[in-house]
C-alpha cells in the first residue's frame, strides 16, 4: 500500500523487533544484486545506488507467519 507506506513480510523475518531496516532491491548492469554482503557494503559506504529506510512493525501474526510494516519513506517509483 504505497499511499500508507505499508508492506507485508514474514513474521519470522521481523522476529521480536519493533523497528526494522528495509533495503529495496538494487541492480547492477540490469542484474539484481542478491548478496546481502553487497547491500551492507553499499549501505556503510552511503552508496546512493541502494535505498534503505526504517520500518515500524505494526502487527505480527506468528500463526500465519505474517507481519505488517509501515515504512518511514519510499523510493521514487517503487511498489
Amino acid at each position: 500500500d504505497r499511499a500508507h507506506r505499508l508492506v507485508v513480510t514474514n513474521e519470522h523475518v521481523v522476529g521480536d523487533a519493533a523497528t526494522v531496516t528495509i533495503a529495496f532491491p538494487a541492480y547492477e548492469n540490469r542484474k539484481l544484486i542478491a548478496e546481502k554482503s553487497e547491500y551492507i557494503r553499499r549501505f556503510k559506504a552511503r552508496d546512493p545506488s541502494i535505498f534503505v529506510t526504517a520500518g515500524k512493525v505494526l502487527k505480527k501474526e506468528s500463526r500465519i507467519d505474517l507481519a505488517l510494516v509501515q515504512l518511514a519513506s519510499l523510493p521514487d517509483g517503487s511498489m
